[in-house]
């Protein structure tokens, strides 16, 4: 943030939602306690606002809709599947993020912007160049939101169907079938 905020001294990085319960199981708050001394540290308060708590989807769709730009800076790369990155696909926002499995699938093909991990400075590159570059932003949006329409409901419903008929189509039922013993 401290480079974004030369170049955009408006950005405001949200920060949102509660920690994860396992990870408070395992290490408490320590994370997050770290990133807010380090906030403080880099005079970053007026420019990162932590919303501590969980929030609903409801919630969480009028927070990203009100995004420019949504970022899943994970540090582990093993992570799997990430639902926020999802829904922000879901909501037409671009994204850049470190490359875990998941982010590198939904977000190639301009669908987002995938950066290098532990990299403060390919992260603010890339954040400075969508903030300042609004066609860029909604096109990379726009690819997101398209690829986003085979994930939602009624779509992933649809493919099951089409899947369950053809496996009941092809489903051969026995000739003939076995009579229970009437002892057993």
């Amino acid at each position: 943030m401290v480079s974004v905020r030369r170049d955009r001294p408006d950005a405001l990085y949200v920060v949102l939602g509660a920690t994860h319960p396992n990870l408070i199981r395992t290490e408490g708050e320590a994370y997050r306690d770290r990133l807010r001394r380090e906030v403080n540290d880099l005079g970053l308060r007026e420019h990162v606002l932590f919303v501590d708590r969980f929030v609903g989807q409801e919630e969480l769709g009028r927070w990203l809709q009100a995004a420019d730009v949504f970022v899943t800076p994970y540090p582990n790369l093993d992570q799997m599947v990430s639902g926020t990155l999802s829904y922000a696909l879901a909501a037409g926002r671009p994204v850049v993020s470190t490359p875990f499995a998941y982010a590198s699938e939904v977000l190639s093909d301009g669908r987002g912007i995938i950066v290098e991990p532990d990299s403060r400075e390919a992260l603010a590159e890339a954040l400075v160049g969508l903030l300042r570059d609004g066609v860029s932003r909604r096109e990379i949006g726009r690819r997101a939101y398209a690829f986003s329409r085979r994930m939602i409901w009624r779509e992933v419903g649809a493919v099951y169907r089409e899947l369950f008929t053809a496996v009941a189509m092809r489903a051969e039922v026995p000739v003939e079938v076995p009579a229970l013993a009437a002892n057993a």
